[in-house]
């Protein structure tokens, strides 16, 4: 077969080339939204996998439960953000669970872990654990000069308070 003439040929290659450009963007397309889809699976599998290891690691649990005796008691937390209960077991309780609050605030402003579950399950323990904590954060502030301690917890909690 003998194509016509030159241009024809040149517009026929080039018509070529547009669906050949067409299927690679569809194919793009297709490749990002299954990337997206198998990363918020992956985000969600490893948030209920966090949410599994808080509830069933002993060494968690354990912290756990000595940091509600100290939350729940009527002296409150702040008299353990002292330079001399630094090294005291109370004290460790305390920042280990907002240390573990912090990174999940972290982990979510980064979209490593989802909030949505993450939120629905924990949200009630979220906020009063921060209202528990707050004049302890903020004595340790004071006390180091660095205004940036746990502000990610407080942030998550606080918004969370207020989406209600």
């Amino acid at each position: 077969l003998q194509i016509a003439s030159p241009a024809i040929a040149a517009i026929a290659i080039l018509f070529g080339l547009r669906n050949t450009s067409a299927s690679v963007r569809a194919a793009t397309k297709n490749a990002e939204a299954t990337q997206k889809t198998n990363l918020d699976i992956a985000k969600r599998k490893a948030t209920l996998d966090l949410i599994l290891g808080e509830q069933t690691n002993p060494e968690i649990f354990n912290q756990r439960h000595f940091f509600i005796k100290l939350r729940d008691s009527s002296e409150g937390l702040v008299q353990w953000a002292s330079k001399e209960h630094k090294s005291s077991d109370q004290t460790r309780s305390i920042t280990s669970v907002i240390n573990r609050y912090e990174m999940i605030a972290i982990g979510i402003d980064n979209e490593i872990i989802c909030e949505n579950i993450y939120k629905n399950w924990l949200r009630k323990t979220v906020i009063m654990d921060w209202k528990a904590v707050r004049p302890f954060v903020m004595e340790l502030r004071r006390s180091a000069n660095i205004e940036s301690l746990y502000v990610r917890f407080e942030v998550l909690a606080t918004k969370w308070e207020v989406e209600g």
